[in-house]
């Protein structure tokens, strides 16, 4: 949500009336309030998988039907890891390739142009962080919901991983 309105603020913000401006907010004031509805529309199924369970000593929790593990958390790693890396991506290439396009107004153009490569530079760590931040946590939750979990180093240190971020999963 804030990286729309981030690309609006950015691109097209430049040279534009202030009637214009104000009808981009609105356009993405729209996009939120339709992502928001959408994004609950798509958690309806999820919700709908949680059931009341009961183990040890009549203790009852809210978990999920076990036949809905795997699709809820694949659907996870596809809607809240590689989706959201794509759009981040296209919007931030989008971003970088209209500052790289201005043409400095400034009498030190130099520095203008040093300062949108600086941006650029940004821009681009932070989608390479995001992609490898949060890349062994849905490699993790992509094996483990394919039951293909290796014995090896790698797996032990994404596991620690899950289970420091996620301890409330349970199967």
């Amino acid at each position: 949500m804030i990286l729309s309105l981030r690309y609006v603020l950015i691109v097209h913000a430049h040279g534009t009336t202030d009637l214009s401006f104000r009808a981009n907010v609105r356009k993405v004031g729209c996009f939120i309030a339709a992502l928001w509805f959408s994004v609950g529309a798509f958690n309806v199924p999820t919700m709908m998988a949680h059931t009341t369970k009961s183990i040890l000593y009549n203790y009852t929790y809210c978990g999920i039907e076990n036949h809905w593990i795997t699709p809820i958390f694949l659907s996870f790693s596809a809607f809240g890891y590689a989706v959201p890396l794509v759009v981040i991506g296209v919007i931030y290439v989008a971003i970088m390739r209209f500052l790289r396009t201005q043409r400095p107004t400034t009498i030190d153009q130099q520095r203008a142009r040093q300062r949108t490569s600086k941006a650029c530079r940004v821009i681009s760590l932070v989608v390479v962080v995001f992609g490898v931040s949060w890349l062994p946590y849905h490699v993790n939750i992509i094996l483990a919901c394919l039951g293909r979990i290796p014995d090896s180093l790698f797996y032990e240190v994404t596991n620690f991983e899950f289970t420091f971020l996620r301890p409330n999963i349970t199967t």
